[in-house]
């Protein structure tokens, strides 16, 4: 990870971001900040809340690749 799960950026980034947020861009972002701090899980659930409020635009579906690929990877 970038950084731990407890750096101040994360703190900062859960805040920015409330959970009923109706733009798919927040969760992006949201998902890429949680994957750099070593929590893949909790960084699917906001790329796919992402999905869910736009699948119409490739940045979400970009940003699910790239991590479930990672994941996939990691996991052989």
């Amino acid at each position: 990870p970038f950084f731990d799960a407890g750096h101040r950026d994360l703190e900062f980034a859960r805040k920015a971001v409330p959970p009923n947020s109706k733009d798919y861009r927040d969760h992006v972002w949201l998902g890429r900040i949680l994957w750099a701090a070593g929590m893949p899980a909790e960084a699917e659930a906001s790329l796919r809340r992402a999905l869910t409020l736009n699948d119409q635009v490739p940045e979400p579906w970009g940003a699910v690749v790239i991590i479930v690929g990672c994941l996939l990877v990691f996991a052989a």
